[in-house]
């Protein structure tokens, strides 16, 4: 047997892999820490310490994990290699050279990903220190939600007009994505006719809308136009498109008015259940769709007052009749009006509760009057016959009245000539 000689004390080697602080945390989102490259090797000074063994050694090199852990010469062994996230220059958050910290880190040099704008600045900036732009297009993911998500033109305008007021102040689209817009979002018929109301206002030098067919061609252009002149990197281009941006929102708010069509408002009626202010919402959105006047004018209220109160529900209708001065009463005070008496209305379950104790009324006065009357109770007198015009009340006999009837002068006693009734007068005479 080989002799047991006293054990030797060993320091354990350097961990396979480096340690983490407390603040950093496994589950986070960010990808896991990972060495920097390796640096090139540095002459150190005399009084420096000897060289601390690497913790990972980089692939190609000799030592590999063994290198970590071999014992230096005079019994000392190598100490652990600090972390990169315990060195004092790295700083906080995703290490280095992973995808976290590259998000972190923008470039001067390239555009922001997370700005969404279309038009974005680009690389260096020119000769003249403007920045450079490219124009980013629609993705066709956009185009397909904003056909599907919104009415027709011709039916509802209001929408598609409100989404392209949005669309050219954030993605201030130039002439060939503004006819990809025209062409997604609209038919032919619509497309021609806002195209015909904008050259129709297009500003000429003094502000107002031009006849000058060279100037229309050349701020409205129903062709593509010359690259170099509708550049948007120019000052001059973005000109342009900024006056054919707005001249398109003209023509499309103009195509949009239609004539007046009265009776599709007077067939505006309140539901049963529906709230006089929903009620108002439909009433007002149709004016503005088949008239071409505003409901919120003040001008045009009273227009407004007589529709909301004549086709509104019948108690709701009574109650607003009976105001004096009803034309000049605002639609926010009818408003008020309304919906108290819609609040004060009985509930569905009270209402089907008091038509049920009405017809038990009305069911018992049938069936009580059809039921023979009881025993012992005295039946109603008949009604009074009619007598004829020559016919005696008191006999019935025809020919004379009941004055002149002869049985009831008979019954009479006779009368003869009045005389004073004398009273009997008593003596009484005192007796001795």
């Amino acid at each position: 047997m080989w002799p047991v000689g006293p054990p030797k004390s060993r320091t354990p080697a350097a961990p396979l892999y480096p340690i983490l602080p407390d603040s950093q945390d496994l589950l986070s989102l960010d990808p896991p820490p990972y060495h920097p490259p390796p640096l090139a090797p540095q002459a150190l000074p005399a009084a420096a310490a000897p060289p601390v063994a690497p913790l990972v050694a980089p692939l190609g090199e000799t030592g590999g994990w063994e290198g970590a852990a071999a014992p230096e010469p005079g019994g000392r062994e190598a100490a652990a290699a600090p972390s990169p996230i315990e060195n004092g220059t790295n700083r906080e958050g995703p290490a280095g050279r992973t995808h976290g910290r590259t998000q972190h880190e923008p470039n001067p040099h390239l555009p922001d990903s997370t700005v969404a704008l279309p038009l974005r600045e680009i690389g260096p900036p020119d000769e003249t220190g403007n920045p450079r732009l490219q124009y980013w297009p629609f993705s066709t993911s956009d185009l397909y939600n904003w056909k599907t998500q919104n009415a027709r033109f011709s039916d509802n305008p209001k929408d598609l007009i409100a989404l392209l007021d949005s669309v050219m102040f954030t993605h201030q689209p130039t002439w060939d994505y503004c006819q990809q817009l025209l062409r997604i979002l609209f038919t032919t018929e619509e497309r021609e006719r806002i195209q015909l109301e904008a050259r129709k206002l297009v500003p000429g030098d003094d502000g107002q809308p031009t006849s000058n067919t060279d100037l229309i061609n050349a701020a409205f252009p129903l062709t593509r136009p010359p690259q170099d002149e509708w550049d948007y990197n120019t000052a001059e281009g973005r000109g342009r498109l900024l006056i054919y941006r707005q001249t398109l929102m003209a023509g499309l708010r103009a195509a949009a008015c239609k004539p007046t069509n009265l009776a599709k408002v007077y067939s505006v009626l309140q539901g049963k259940a529906e709230s006089p202010a929903a009620y108002l919402e439909r009433l007002m959105e149709d004016f503005r769709q088949f008239t071409p006047m505003d409901p919120e004018v003040p001008e045009n209220q009273a227009a407004v007052v007589m529709s909301f109160v004549n086709q509104a529900s019948p108690d709701i209708k009574r109650k607003l009749q009976r105001l004096e001065d009803l034309e000049g009463k605002q639609i926010q005070d009818l408003l008020r009006i309304a919906q108290r008496v819609y609040n004060n209305r009985d509930a569905p379950e009270e209402r089907q509760i008091k038509a049920t104790e009405k017809m038990t009324k009305v069911l018992a006065a049938i069936v009580q009057k059809e039921q023979p009357p009881p025993e012992g109770i005295q039946t109603m007198r008949p009604p009074r016959r009619h007598l004829d015009k020559d016919q005696c009340a008191y006999c019935k006999e025809k020919g004379h009245w009941i004055r002149e009837c002869p049985e009831k002068k008979q019954h009479r006693p006779s009368q003869g000539q009045w005389q004073p009734k004398i009273a009997p007068i008593l003596f009484a005479q005192d007796t001795e």
